[in-house]
């Protein structure tokens, strides 16, 4: 079976797999009419540059520096600036400074700077943090929450980290946050080495009698931290057995309601010779 079409110039039938002399001549002429004009042809069907898709209107993609190590392509910004100081080893942060267009005391989420990160890192923090400072970080910094970089240490550090920033000299160990919270009263709710940074605060000089928006630190003690933490402040003399916060709380009540081996607490705290019927009687 043949296949017909029409040429509107000629009208001639052309049967597939045949030639036709008219069409042959009507190529020819156009084709040498484009040699001597230095055209190109305007036959849609004939130019295959209206048919294939052009390759030049791709454009470049831009790819960022390839670490040495992996080979791997990240992009070049702050943000992975922060994950290389809480995941990175010290070697890998050194290849990513070395690009100088980097800003080490540019902000993120909470308003922190890198050296937040290097804080709570679990690998060679206090190296990380040692290169950031001779690179030019300040660790006079704070938060959204006006929690400074010691405040950080003491809760989600480690104890070198808080002795590293206390040694440099130029953090402020009764900084308040924006909820009247000091490093120590801060360290009491961390889950590392609680007593052991509190300890190091109280050689350090801090206020242990410090108040805070909900109560001071044996109050605080007896409802986030654990027993070791209230039976250290005890011992220590110099926090107030029956202080009491803004609602007229006191120590044994913040132990009651903890989730924390409440139990222990307050048979710490009985120990010291707090007597719970006796709150018990004055609430009712």
């Amino acid at each position: 079976m043949y296949l017909n079409a029409y040429i509107s110039d000629n009208t001639t039938l052309l049967t597939l797999g045949h030639h036709s002399p008219n069409l042959e001549t009507c190529l020819q002429s156009s084709q040498h009419q484009d040699l001597e004009s230095g055209q190109p042809s305007t036959s849609s069907s004939l130019d295959s540059s209206h048919i294939n898709q052009r390759k030049d209107d791709t454009k470049p993609v831009k790819t960022s520096p390839v670490y040495d190590d992996d080979k791997v392509i990240r992009p070049v910004d702050k943000y992975t600036l922060f994950k290389v100081c809480e995941h990175g080893t010290l070697d890998k942060l050194k290849s990513f400074l070395s690009d100088k267009t980097i800003d080490i005391n540019s902000t993120g989420i909470l308003d922190r700077t890198a050296m937040y990160d290097c804080i709570i890192s679990g690998i060679q923090s206090i190296a990380k943090l040692n290169f950031l400072i001779t690179s030019g970080a300040k660790l006079d910094v704070k938060d959204m929450f006006g929690d400074s970089l010691l405040h950080v240490a003491c809760e989600n550090g480690c104890v070198k980290t808080v002795e590293w920033l206390l040694n440099k000299g130029r953090v402020d160990i009764e900084s308040m946050n924006y909820y009247n919270k000091t490093p120590i009263l801060v360290a009491i709710r961390s889950d590392k080495a609680h007593v052991e940074k509190m300890k190091v605060l109280a050689n350090r000089g801090a206020n242990l009698g410090v108040k805070a928006r909900y109560g001071d630190s044996l109050l605080l003690s007896c409802e986030y931290g654990c027993v070791e933490t209230v039976e250290w402040l005890l011992n220590k003399g110099r926090v107030d057995i029956e202080s009491m916060n803004n609602d007229d709380i006191t120590p044994i009540f913040k132990a009651i309601r903890s989730y924390k081996q409440p139990v222990a607490k307050m048979k710490v705290l009985a120990n010291f010779g707090v007597k719970a019927r006796d709150y018990i009687d004055r609430t009712q």
